[in-house]
C-alpha cells in the first residue's frame, strides 16, 4: 500500500542578525535498484532515523565577510569547514527557495560520512534547505517541495542526481521512487515473528558517486542487452515491495540476493565487499548486500525478526574494527 505525510518540524518566525534555528535531517539507505533509477526504474529506499545530520543556523550581520574567499556565509561540519565547493550549497538554497540572499553561518555535526552511501550530499542539500527555509521566517516547506528542491541542490555533487536520495530525507519514510513517477510513500507490513530488521555494516571503503555512476553506465546503455538488465531491475524491485508490503521477510532476502548478482554485473562490488557479505550471512543474516552506489560504503544485511538482537550482536563482536549500524522500519 501507498500512504501519503512527510516529516514535520517547527517554523521559525523571522531571524535578525544575531537570532538562530535549528535543523535535522536523516540519512538513507537503497534496499534495491541501485543505479537503474537513474535510467528510469523503480528503486526502494528508507531513512535512517538513527543516523543523522544535526545543524544550527545564524543570520549574520549584513556586512560580515571572510576575507580569505570573499564569501560572506559559513557552513562548518564539526570542526572542519566545507569546501567551497560544498558550501555553495547555501547559496543554491537561497536561489531554490527565492529568498534574497543574506550572510548565515551554519554550525553542526552529522553522522553520515562522505562517500558511504547514506546519503551525505542529500542530507546536506536537505538540511540546508529547512535552514534557510526556517531562518528567513517562510511556512513550513512540505515534503514535496523538499524532495523537489532537495534534488536541485544535489545536482552540485553528483551533476544529474536521479532525485531517489533527497527524496528518502525529505519524505523521512520508506518510498517507492523513479524519475517518472517521483516518491510514492509505502505502508509497510510488519512480518508475522516481529519487525523489520537491518544492519549496516561499513566496509571502511570510501568511493565516489559520480565515478561509481561513470563507471556502471555502459551496463545499462548498451543497445544490445540495456533494456533487458534493466527488466532484471524492476522485477527485483517489484518483489522487494510485495514482501516489504506483505510482511514477506523470505522474499525480501530473495530479492538483496537477486540485486546483489545484478550489482556484481554492473562491476560495482569488489571482492572486499563480497566478502563482507559473505561473511555477515555465516555470521545469521538473511541475505545482504551493498547499498548506494558501490565500490564501497556500506553493506545493508536484513536480519531474522525472530532474534534480530542476537545476530546484531554477533555482527558487532565480528565487525570489532567496523560500525555496525541498527535499523529498523
Amino acid at each position: 500500500m501507498l500512504a501519503s505525510g512527510g516529516p514535520k518540524y517547527a517554523p521559525k518566525t523571522h531571524a535578525e542578525s544575531g537570532c538562530y534555528v535549528e535543523a535535522t535531517a536523516s540519512g538513507k539507505a537503497i534496499l534495491l535498484g541501485e543505479h537503474a533509477v537513474l535510467y528510469g526504474c523503480e528503486a526502494l529506499a528508507i531513512p535512517l532515523h538513527t543516523v543523522q545530520m544535526r545543524v544550527t543556523a545564524q543570520r549574520l550581520g549584513e556586512h560580515t565577510q571572510n576575507q580569505e574567499t570573499g564569501n560572506s556565509s559559513r557552513f562548518y561540519l564539526g570542526a572542519s569547514q566545507l569546501p567551497e565547493h560544498a558550501a555553495g550549497v547555501i547559496d543554491d538554497g537561497f536561489a531554490a527557495l527565492g529568498i534574497p540572499k543574506y550572510p548565515v553561518h551554519i554550525q553542526g555535526n552529522s553522522d553520515i560520512k562522505v562517500g558511504s552511501g547514506l546519503g551525505s550530499s542529500a542530507t546536506l542539500s536537505v538540511i540546508t534547505l529547512k535552514a534557510l527555509n526556517q531562518l528567513s521566517g517562510n511556512s513550513e516547506l512540505k515534503a514535496e517541495q523538499l524532495a523537489t528542491l532537495g534534488r536541485q541542490l544535489e545536482n552540485r555533487f553528483h551533476g544529474n542526481s536521479s532525485g531517489l536520495d533527497p527524496s528518502v530525507v525529505a519524505y523521512n519514510q520508506p518510498l517507492l521512487y523513479s524519475i517518472t513517477e517521483g516518491p510514492q510513500p509505502i505502508e509497510v507490513c510488519m512480518p508475522p515473528k516481529g519487525g523489520w530488521h537491518f544492519a549496516l555494516i561499513d566496509s571502511q571503503v570510501r568511493s565516489s558517486t559520480y565515478s561509481m555512476v561513470l563507471q556502471a553506465r555502459p551496463f545499462f546503455t548498451t543497445a544490445a542487452d540495456g533494456a533487458q538488465r534493466l527488466e532484471k531491475f524492476k522485477a527485483v524491485v517489484r518483489q522487494g515491495f510485495e514482501a516489504l508490503t506483505h510482511g514477506n521477510v523470505s522474499l525480501l532476502a530473495e530479492a538483496f540476493h537477486k540485486n546483489l548478482t545484478l550489482l556484481t554485473e554492473v562491476g560495482v562490488v569488489s571482492e572486499a565487499l563480497h566478502h563482507l557479505v559473505h561473511q555477515a550471512n555465516q555470521l545469521g543474516c538473511l541475505a545482504s548486500k551493498v547499498t548506494g552506489a558501490g565500490g564501497g560504503g556500506f553493506v545493508i544485511a536484513l536480519l531474522p525478526p525472530e532474534n534480530p538482537e542476537q545476530v546484531l550482536q554477533k555482527l558487532q563482536e565480528h565487525f570489532k574494527k567496523h560500525q555496525v549500524i541498527h535499523v529498523s522500519v
